[in-house]
């Protein structure tokens, strides 16, 4: 007797299309369905590590220039945060460019391989040191600004063009100007001022109320004695002679000869000089007033006495000019330019 099996004798008694259908019913009623799996579809965004780009700028320390000129500088690349490898980046300027002396932006950008960018900046500062941080200036209506503002009175022009120069430090300029006081009799506030302030220089440009009270000879010895008064106390004093005046005052001729008393002072006890007289002579000033002499100086205020303020800045920068080359150092051994006497 031969043995069918069980599924073959249920479906015998069908056609083969039918049985087929059958099986597959009686499959699937004995936990054996077809199953289908459908492909997972592919993401269309980039994995969360490439959904940004982000460029984190080092930070550049100070350079100092070798000489006053641009100093070359270089920079570590900005940190890249983010994106899809490769990233290009390129920074304006470029590591290792020449910068010239203050502060300088640099900003890099840079763009992935998914066209993402970003971009960041930097700060480059060049500087030059100067050997000297406290400074007084000490005279009368001129130095205390007549007819200008305080903020452009030669003494705060002279600060802001040295901190603009030498950025690292905290450079004070003292304003000691005292309208209508005379150097003859000086003296004692002199004194007083350098208690105050301390400074490393004094700066004295004083004379004219005395050359208007014909006192020119007794001033000049006054600002000599306040001179070398400076120095004995480890203060190097600059002198400076006195600006023009208008041919209207009576005084106007003797202030030639004040000045070349205070040229000599200088020349004789080695004390640094700054010519105010010639600067405020020969200098172009697109500030002068109306209703002047005509043949008075362009840098004159109406007074024919006080200075425009394009007259003060012309005093500020002589001052800056004598400060730098006396003052400003080396960057290769730390020591001033220029050779000078002991304090």
């Amino acid at each position: 007797m031969s043995l069918t099996p069980l599924w073959r004798r249920r479906l015998a008694p069908y056609p083969a299309r039918r049985s087929v259908a059958i099986l597959s019913l009686l499959l699937a009623g004995a936990g054996c369905a077809e199953t289908t799996t459908q492909p997972t579809a592919p993401t269309s965004f980039p994995p969360d590590r490439v959904q940004s780009l982000a460029l984190v700028c080092p930070v550049s320390p100070p350079v100092e220039s070798p000489d006053g000129g641009p100093a070359r500088v270089t920079f570590d690349p900005p940190t890249i945060v983010g994106g899809l490898a490769p990233v290009d980046v390129n920074c304006t300027p470029p590591s290792g460019s020449g910068f010239p002396l203050g502060r300088h932006a640099v900003t890099c950008e840079g763009r992935d391989q998914l066209g993402l960018t970003a971009s960041c900046s930097l700060e480059v500062t060049v500087f030059r040191r100067l050997e000297v941080t406290r400074i007084l200036a000490f005279g009368d209506s001129l130095t205390y600004g007549a007819g200008v503002t305080p903020a452009t009175a030669y003494p705060a022009v002279l600060e802001t063009l040295l901190r603009s120069r030498y950025l690292t430090q905290e450079i004070t300029v003292a304003n000691e100007g005292l309208p209508g006081d005379n150097a003859v009799g000086a003296r004692p506030r002199f004194e007083a001022a350098l208690g105050r302030h301390d400074p490393h220089v004094v700066l004295i440009m004083q004379g004219t109320i005395d050359v208007d009270r014909e006192q020119g000879m007794a001033a000049a010895d006054a600002i000599r004695r306040m001179a070398l008064a400076a120095r004995e106390g480890g203060r190097d004093p600059i002198i400076a002679t006195i600006p023009p005046q208008g041919s209207r005052h009576t005084s106007a001729a003797r202030v030639e000869p004040y000045n070349q008393q205070i040229r000599q002072i200088a020349a004789v006890n080695r004390v640094p000089l700054v010519d105010v007289h010639r600067i405020i002579r020969d200098g172009r000033c697109s500030d002068a007033p109306m209703g002047r002499s005509p043949d008075s100086f362009p840098c004159l205020a109406a007074d024919e006495l006080h200075l425009t303020q394009e007259g003060y800045a012309l005093v500020a920068r002589g001052f800056f000019e004598e400060l730098k080359a006396l003052y400003e150092l080396d960057a290769a051994d730390g020591q001033p330019r220029l050779s000078r006497d002991p304090r």
